[in-house]
Order: C-alpha cells, then sequence, then structure tokens
C-alpha cells in the first residue's frame, strides 16, 4: 500500500463525514481503527517515492512479494515496480542498489545491487511507459525486525532514475 493512498485517505473522509454528522467519538475512533486494520491486512509493506519531480522512471504502482508468502530471513523478495518514464536519452547503462536499514540501527543492515538495464522493460514502443522486477534476499533481523528499504538508481553517468522507500517488517502486516 502506497503511504498517502486513496484508501487511507477514503477512511479519513468517511471519519470527517461521520463526525459533522455528529457521530459519538467513540464509534468514530472505534470504526477509524476497523478501517485501518483492514486496509493494512490487504498488504504486508508500504512503500513511497524519496524522489523528485526530476525522476526519469516515475513509480505509480508497486507490490512486494515472496514465492512461499513468507517474510524472514534468507526469503527472496521481489519488488515489481510501474510507472511513466521522463527520459532525456535512451538508457543504455546503469545499476540499482538497495540498503536495507533495520529500525534501531544507524548503518545499512544489507546492500544489494544489479544491472539496471537487465531490470527495467518499457512498455511501449515511445518508452513512456516501465517496468521494473528487482529481486533481493531478505536480510536477518538484528533486534525490531522492522526494516526500510531504499530502492535507488541510477544511469552511466551518475543521472537519478528512482527513488522508493519499502517499509516491511517480520514481526507483524505495517
Amino acid at each position: 500500500m502506497r503511504l498517502g493512498s486513496r484508501r487511507v485517505r477514503l477512511c479519513l473522509g468517511v471519519c470527517i463525514i461521520m463526525k459533522s454528522a455528529r457521530v459519538s467519538l467513540s464509534v468514530v475512533c472505534t470504526l477509524v481503527l476497523w478501517a485501518v486494520a483492514l486496509v493494512s491486512a490487504t498488504d504486508p509493506f508500504q512503500w513511497d517515492s524519496c524522489g523528485n519531480k526530476d525522476d526519469r522512471l516515475r513509480t505509480t504502482a508497486l507490490t512486494m512479494s515472496s514465492p512461499d508468502g513468507k517474510w524472514g530471513k534468507g526469503e527472496l523478495a521481489s519488488i515489481d515496480a510501474k510507472g511513466d518514464c521522463n527520459l532525456n536519452g535512451p538508457l543504455k547503462s546503469g545499476s540499482w542498489a538497495i540498503n536495507v536499514y533495520e529500525l534501531g540501527n544507524a548503518h545499512p543492515v544489507d546492500v544489494q545491487w544489479g544491472d539496471l538495464t537487465k531490470a527495467v522493460t518499457f512498455t511501449d514502443p515511445k518508452n513512456t511507459t516501465f517496468d521494473m522486477k528487482v529481486a533481493f534476499t531478505m536480510p536477518a533481523a538484528q533486534g525490531s525486525g522492522h526494516f526500510q528499504a531504499s530502492l535507488m538508481g541510477q544511469d552511466d553517468q551518475h543521472a537519478s532514475y528512482f527513488c522508493l522507500e519499502i517499509f516491511f517488517n517480520y514481526t507483524s502486516r505495517v
């Protein structure tokens, strides 16, 4: 689920309407808690863009999964991102890197990287949309089990292509 997604905004909108309809605060709070639980139960991760308006690959949808649905040390996580392109020229070469941080640790607990040209597929003849598939091995929890993965890409000229933050944990759904 993307932070600030329509589902979350919808829940907040319903709460404001109910409050203006003079429904008791305890009923509103109970419904908000149920709505948040339902929304967060649908996705075991959250994501957001940490890039800017000049990113060459702008992600509009992202999924993260593992082959057997388990989240933990040694599991292979697959990230599939889709979106729009803002290219200044063809992508000839580049790399992606994922730095995984755990809550409570100042430094990454894991760093992995790969070839950007193998990860990105342009889905139309004019290269205006893309599909990106990246896989990484989930690290061992060293404490909290709550992680933030920073996925970044750049071309051979070190121009930034994207920056994504993915939040996940091993203890419960985010």
